[in-house]
């Protein structure tokens, strides 16, 4: 074998190794847990799955912190500050585990900013958190 080809073969073996080595593990799925922002609540939000360009579902568990009460996911919305963008989840149906949202539509990739609104009661909150879309 001459040493051009064995110095050829040395670096596309290594060109090789170093793409397998560089590749970027899939997402992984999106959870949360928070506070609202009067304390009546503990959030817990779940995506699906990873949370992705288009539409995105989720489900949201509420527990009362201190006071009694039926707590409510009233909205789902989403804002894109940096391009004035706005999303609105299309359907929230409440379950045995929690709220579940669907139709949430990401349209563009990057920093959205997710707010749920909330209730215990007669009384409203709400909590927001940042997503970032790939």
């Amino acid at each position: 074998m001459s040493s051009v080809f064995r110095s050829s073969l040395a670096r596309l073996l290594a060109a090789a190794a170093l793409a397998a080595g560089c590749s970027a593990p899939a997402p992984a799925a999106t959870s949360v847990s928070l506070v609202s922002e009067r304390g009546l609540l503990d959030v817990d939000a779940s995506f699906d799955g990873p949370v992705v360009r288009g539409d995105n579902q989720l489900l949201v568990a509420l527990r009362a912190r201190s006071e009694p009460g039926d707590a409510s996911l009233l909205a789902v919305d989403a804002s894109m500050p940096a391009h004035g963008h706005e999303a609105h989840a299309q359907s929230i149906a409440p379950g045995d585990d929690g709220f579940h949202v669907s139709g949430l539509n990401l349209f563009m990739t990057g920093r959205w900013e997710l707010s749920l609104s909330l209730a215990l009661g007669d009384q409203t909150d709400s909590v927001s958190l940042p997503v970032d879309v790939p």
